[in-house]
């Protein structure tokens, strides 16, 4: 009831009181009396509610809300409190599996993983509108590893196993920003802007069973400012400058990351057109060597995508050329200094001195070129199955490349909760020794031997979690 209306209830009720005992029976008058006690009670009660109201909002500043939670799932989303006019998100997930993997050189691979469709995380991120068509934006995400309960980028880690050393505390991004009407701006360490479309390229979302992925994709840089823009007829665009100097230098084992003074910096741009069940995009990273170094060439990824959304799933097709491809160990030009995102590029030469471009390494003239064909098909709304092919094509003559397959399937069994199952196999060329790689790197994974040369054959089943 309307608190505005109770007097005028009230006044009517009063004057029936008075009139009425003079034309209605007795009976009719205990009915009538017994209306007004319960029109009585009704307005105590609303007003009892417009107390604790009252007290509500004495302890949450003007325009805010009270705290709330959600539960998790596609529908639902984060743990989030809103204070202030503000809302502060808390968000994450937990994605393990057993990964079974044999090697034609006899060697195997039997572990428990982290991070084969999402890497584990934890992050918080938040907002708050500051002026009409204006909202102060921030997001702070770390990695892990649920395998052992590490960060995914420990101190003084042993980069052998696929793990970096800086040691940060928000490995994955750490950004602040503000969203316009004229697009996005943000500053800090953010995803890279090919490593964000992910679910554009194939029916894996580029991870696990991948072969784009098994190639290496650059993920993410600090001292980076970008814009977005918005989405006008169908077109969105993307530009990002890394500031030089601002990556870290891996360390050794023992040692903590230091700054690297050599890094001139990484370039992106991306291009995004969608139109009815139509997608196809551009996204390129380049990052430019210090002035005067013996390989004085830029470290490029470029990346072109299409997909067509036919109902019950999509047709996926991509191409990459890069010379991004020779650092040992994932730990070269261009890859994530922060979080190794693959670490089985084929063995040579290393980057020198850890900066992100060293001007050292030879292999900055050998290109390679990668294209991938994928489909998928929801057998229900809750199964989805897909397979891919794609193959990787080396220097000419050096027979560094390789060809490779997938068949998945992912069961959305609860709505924060999915499972999933895949078959995969790459066959490396002579000299080639590409292996696969899931969002996060293996932790546990074949030495160059039972790589270069080798088919890598692999049975993974796992589940993700999100919250």
């Amino acid at each position: 009831m309307n608190l505005k209306r109770i007097p005028a209830a009230m006044l009517v009720a009063g004057l029936m009181s008075l009139v009425l005992p003079q034309v209605v029976q007795a009976s009719e008058m205990d009915e009538l009396k017994a209306m007004v006690q319960q029109l009585r009670a009704e307005v105590t009660q609303l007003k009892e509610q417009q107390n604790k109201a009252a007290a509500i909002q004495a302890v949450v500043p003007a325009g805010a809300q009270a705290a709330t939670s959600a539960s998790v799932g596609s529908a639902q989303g984060p743990l989030s409190i809103n204070v202030g006019g503000g809302t502060v998100s808390l968000y994450g997930n937990i994605d393990e599996y057993l990964n079974v993997m044999k090697s034609s050189s006899g060697g195997r691979i039997n572990s428990l993983q982290d991070g084969a469709f999402l890497r584990s995380r934890l992050g918080f991120k938040g907002d708050r509108a500051v002026a009409d068509g204006y909202t102060v934006k921030f997001q702070l995400e770390q990695g892990l590893n649920l395998t052992n309960g590490a960060a995914a980028d420990p101190a003084g880690a042993d980069t052998t196993n696929g793990l970096t050393t800086s040691g940060r505390m928000f490995d994955r991004q750490a950004w602040a920003g503000i969203a316009t009407p004229y697009g996005e701006f943000r500053a800090g360490r953010q995803n890279a802007a090919i490593q964000a479309r992910g679910d554009y390229i194939d029916f894996t979302t580029r991870t696990l069973g991948s072969v784009v992925n098994n190639f290496g994709v650059p993920s993410r840089y600090d001292g980076d400012l970008s814009w977005i823009s918005p989405r006008v007829n169908g077109f969105l665009a993307e530009v990002h400058y890394a500031i030089a100097g601002s990556n870290p230098v891996k360390g050794t084992a023992t040692t903590a990351s230091t700054v690297s003074v050599t890094n001139m910096g990484v370039y992106q741009l991306a291009l995004d057109y969608l139109n009815g069940p139509y997608r196809v995009g551009y996204a390129g990273i380049v990052g430019r060597p210090a002035s005067g170094t013996t390989y004085d060439r830029n470290v490029v990824y470029h990346n072109a995508y299409a997909n067509y959304d036919y109902g019950r799933g999509k047709i996926y097709a991509t191409v990459v050329r890069s010379n991004n491809g020779g650092a040992a160990n994932g730990s070269g030009a261009l890859n994530n200094l922060g979080g190794n995102i693959v670490s089985n590029n084929p063995t040579s030469t290393a980057a020198g001195a850890g900066a992100l471009v060293s001007g050292t390494d030879a292999t900055v003239n050998d290109f390679y070129n990668i294209w991938q064909i994928s489909a998928d098909y929801k057998i229900t709304d809750k199964l989805r199955v897909g397979g891919l092919y794609g193959k990787i094509s080396g220097p000419s003559g050096q027979l560094k490349g390789a060809n490779g397959w997938s068949l998945g399937a992912y069961y959305d069994i609860f709505q924060n909760t999915m499972i999933y199952a895949l078959v995969d196999s790459i066959s490396n060329e002579t000299f080639g020794a590409w292996g696969p790689g899931g969002s996060a790197g293996l932790t546990k994974k074949f030495s160059g031997t039972d790589l270069t040369g080798q088919k890598i054959d692999g049975i993974q089943t796992g589940f993700v979690f999100k919250f």
